[in-house]
């Protein structure tokens, strides 16, 4: 009888001493049929929460060889901005007025924005696309293009965050998303 209970404390010590993945680590992404599982870096400032990781080259092509050869050394991030108690183009957290707010997400954020590569070069960002949802969504999103970054690369996004004022942040963007 007292083997079993012995037996029975081991089993139950190995079964929750295994770690498990933290599935609020990682995004799911949907392109039809297709699920792309993402790992995230999140960082949190006071209220705010900056969220970055990076998009599978696959969301956005077809069966187009060429094309997918072409985007072999590109790399698309998407990065979203929280904040749980105010809104986020408010003038309370940018000191901008909602237009300037506007202007600055869709024409001059991308300057915020350089990436790291394994090698230790910087790279800056192409191009930045402001995703406006009209208070739809809790949090806001910026998608970010740079070139000469390899599919599978590691690679760190640091952020000079000019809107809110909360410094430069550094996020790791190592994993190569995974098809589900």
């Amino acid at each position: 009888m007292q083997k079993n209970f012995f037996a029975f404390v081991a089993f139950f010590v190995f079964i929750f001493s295994c770690k498990k993945e933290n599935d609020s680590q990682y995004k799911m992404i949907n392109r039809g049929e297709e699920v792309f599982k993402v790992k995230k870096s999140q960082i949190h400032i006071d209220d705010n929460t900056y969220t970055a990781y990076r998009l599978p080259s696959e969301i956005f092509v077809e069966e187009d060889t060429l094309v997918k050869n072409n985007l072999q050394k590109e790399l698309v991030v998407g990065f979203e901005f929280k904040n749980n108690t105010e809104d986020l183009l408010g003038e309370n957290l940018t000191g901008k007025d909602l237009e300037n707010t506007i202007k600055y997400l869709s024409f001059q954020i991308q300057n915020d924005f350089k990436i790291v590569n394994s090698e230790g070069d910087t790279l800056s960002c192409l191009g930045a696309h402001f995703e406006r949802t009209y208070k739809v969504t809790p949090f806001k999103r910026v998608l970010l293009y740079f070139n000469g970054v390899s599919e599978g690369e590691d690679v760190r996004l640091v952020y000079n965050d000019k809107l809110y004022k909360k410094g430069i942040m550094d996020f790791n963007l190592g994993n190569k998303p995974v098809k589900l």
